[in-house]
């Protein structure tokens, strides 16, 4: 097991020697970026976290399985897809992150739900949507960009 400033370098190197026996779909399917970003996250909580520091562990583990990912039967890789799930849920409800995107993934279709409301009184609602649009795009990229800069973002 490596020291701290080692872990996330052990693993990252770990997924890119990996990552040249997947084909591309399957480099996208079994998430591979994705278990970067949460190493790299776990890493970061390492030190105050006991929920992270199990989490690594487990992480250590699914990064030694990768080679066997693909042979598995599915109930293996259902455990795979559940504990990637599961770290991105503690990610979010325990250290307040969220995936880049996920404001304004949000605010648009609430955008949509403002602009039609106030298309009405204008006599036009085509005319609402875009407003509502605007409205919610520019609130969920506001957010996102806050989100970013506090380094919340997985």
């Amino acid at each position: 097991m490596q020291d701290q400033n080692g872990w996330f370098d052990y693993i990252s190197a770990e997924i890119d020697r990996q990552k040249q026996k997947f084909s591309p779909r399957e480099y996208k399917v079994y998430k591979f970026d994705q278990l970067i970003r949460i190493s790299k996250r776990l890493n970061d909580f390492f030190p105050d976290c006991i929920d992270c520091q199990n989490m690594k562990r487990e992480m250590e583990i699914i990064i030694c399985s990768l080679d066997n990912l693909v042979r598995s039967s599915r109930e293996e890789q259902k455990n795979y897809f559940n504990a990637i799930d599961n770290m991105v849920k503690h990610l979010k409800e325990k250290h307040n992150l969220i995936y880049e995107g996920h404001n304004l993934a949000l605010w648009l279709p609430l955008g949509v739900g403002i602009g039609l409301p106030l298309g009405i009184p204008m006599g036009n609602i085509a005319l609402g949507i875009p407003i509502g649009l605007a409205i919610g795009v520019a609130i969920g990229v506001s957010l996102d960009a806050k989100a970013k800069r506090e380094g919340r973002v997985i």
